[in-house]
């Protein structure tokens, strides 16, 4: 019984950690948009670039769970200031697969 006990969590963290590790996001704010690339102020002393492609994907999104948008976005959609998230790709984690642009 006491196998089991410590079994089961360890099995069950051996399969679920590396399953949520993949889903990898960035938030920030935007402190330089150029063709193909913006950079993310993530906190006071780190900045982080991100190269964009013609797969990304660009959404807009709220903080206010009620408020009712036009969630079309594109590229011309990002600005300097604006609060973004910023899905990666597994494979490259340096290109975006998914913009989330925060409307507020």
């Amino acid at each position: 019984m006491f196998k089991r006990m410590v079994l089961i969590p360890i099995i069950i963290l051996t399969v679920v950690a590396p399953v949520q590790a993949k889903e990898k996001a960035i938030s920030g704010v935007l402190t330089k948009v150029a063709p193909g690339m913006v950079e993310i102020k993530i906190n006071k002393l780190k900045t982080q670039t991100v190269f964009l492609d013609a797969e990304t994907t660009y959404e807009k999104t709220t903080i206010y769970k009620r408020m009712a948008i036009d969630r079309h976005a594109d590229l011309h959609s990002l600005k300097i200031g604006t609060r973004v998230r910023i899905e990666v790709r597994p494979d490259n984690p340096m290109l975006a697969r998914k913009v989330w642009i925060v409307v507020e």
